[in-house]
């Protein structure tokens, strides 16, 4: 290459740098409340990743971030660095159905055809069949609030172990059927276990068993709690159902925001949202993931950032980030960051928490339609505000979490969230 060449892709490059350097300046001053950051991650075998098809994810109390795959063992990320655990230093199995963490720090990994292997931070533990497991398929694991593991997966019961004593569970104890496949447990703030099977929804309390066959719960796939403790399984056949002690809700495609019926995973952030993935029939016919904020459903696909459209776990850790596991690596989502206006207007609401009363004050805007949704999406109240300062008597509301949208004639809207405590 000439240096008359040379110099003109140089000149080019410096261009160029400029160019963006500049309008990265004018962004910055025209538009100071934005900021722009990567909102997307993903992190495939390339990276460190041990297998790409991501079935379970996990952060311990340091941070640390696990990750059970299906066809590669376990990978273990600190942030910068990765180390995988297999056959040849740890785990019997290369499928992981699932991974739990207890009170003393030791990991509990449970395989698909394997057993479970229990790590303590030194020393690798196999327990299978002959230890007295029910099964050696295993994909569910919960530890309950007296150290009590649960195992479930196959169709040879459930197991419970205290750290001594094995304990299978099957219909001579009140199971409601000889062979039960669990696909997810639970364990809500009254150590009630709840489990996610393929003959329906079951609760433990300890002392008996109930089995809820409710809204093709019989397809019941996955499992998890909400910040409110109610209760949300993904189906094979009939979308997402919440349970909330008494009523049984379901969202379909039909009457929501959900792209698909079949939910391959449930996942909630502290904010109360629900993170579902979802799946057409048939291999590889992922429709992304989905948010449920309590109002608006809002979904997320390898257009926006996604490795793949195929969402078989979700976690959201200590820094808030939510983890999608996918066929093609795992996606780090950064709710907070990206393009995104930092300084929202917002309307003031006061108390919050409330008790009998709140206010609402718009500020300089007025004429707003109010209505107000409780957790699950459901219309609790609508009013018109007439002025930018009004007081409603709430005392009839239960305690809970709930949202308001305001719309005015003008197209100006805002959104929030309202915490009703008794």
């Amino acid at each position: 290459m000439s240096k008359f060449g040379l110099c003109q892709i140089c000149s080019l490059f410096i261009i160029y740098f400029m160019k963006n350097l500049f309008i990265g300046i004018i962004i910055s001053i025209v538009y100071p409340n934005y900021i722009i950051a990567q909102q997307w991650t993903t992190y495939t075998t390339a990276n460190g990743l041990a297998y790409n098809n991501v079935n379970v994810i996990i952060q311990d109390t340091a941070g640390v971030l696990w990750f059970g795959t299906w066809g590669g063992w376990v990978s273990r990320f600190d942030g910068t660095h990765w180390t995988t655990f297999n056959t040849s230093n740890s785990i019997t199995n290369n499928l992981i159905g699932a991974i739990a963490i207890d009170s003393s720090g030791s990991y509990w990994f449970g395989t698909w055809g394997g057993g479970v292997s229990k790590f303590d931070g030194i020393n690798w533990t196999t327990y299978n069949c002959n230890d007295g497991l029910a099964d050696s398929n295993v994909s569910a694991i919960a530890i309950d609030k007296n150290g009590n593991k649960w195992f479930g997966g196959g169709h040879n019961g459930i197991t419970r172990f205290n750290d001594t004593v094995w304990k299978i569970y099957t219909m001579a104890d009140s199971l409601p059927y000889p062979e039960i496949g669990v696909r997810g447990i639970v364990v809500d703030k009254h150590n009630i276990k709840w489990f996610a099977t393929d003959v329906g929804l079951l609760k433990y309390n300890d002392t008996s068993w109930v089995n809820y066959m409710n809204n093709g719960l019989i397809t019941a796939q996955n499992i998890s709690l909400d910040t409110m403790d109610n209760v949300w399984i993904g189906t094979l056949h009939s979308g997402t159902t919440l349970y909330n002690g008494t009523v049984f809700s379901t969202f379909t495609p039909s009457n929501s925001g959900l792209p698909e019926y079949w939910v391959t995973a449930i996942g909630v952030d502290l904010q109360n949202n629900k993170w579902f993935g979802t799946e057409s029939y048939g291999p590889g016919i992922g429709k992304g993931v989905t948010k449920f904020d309590g109002i608006n459903w809002t979904t997320y696909t390898t257009s926006d950032g996604m490795a793949n459209n195929e969402v078989w776990s979700i976690y959201e850790d200590k820094q808030g980030n939510i983890w999608f596991g996918t066929t093609s690596g795992v996606s780090k989502f950064n709710p907070n960051v990206g393009v995104n206006e930092i300084a929202k207007e917002s309307v003031n609401i006061f108390p919050n928490p409330a008790n009998n009363s709140i206010t609402f004050n718009t500020g300089m805007y007025s004429g707003f339609q109010l209505t107000i949704f409780n957790s699950i999406g459901q219309i609790v109240l609508q009013k018109q505000l007439i002025n930018s300062i009004t007081t409603l008597n709430i005392q009839y509301f239960k305690q809970g979490i709930y949202y308001y949208q305001l719309i005015n004639d003008k197209g100006k809207e805002m959104r929030g969230k309202v915490i009703i405590s008794k």
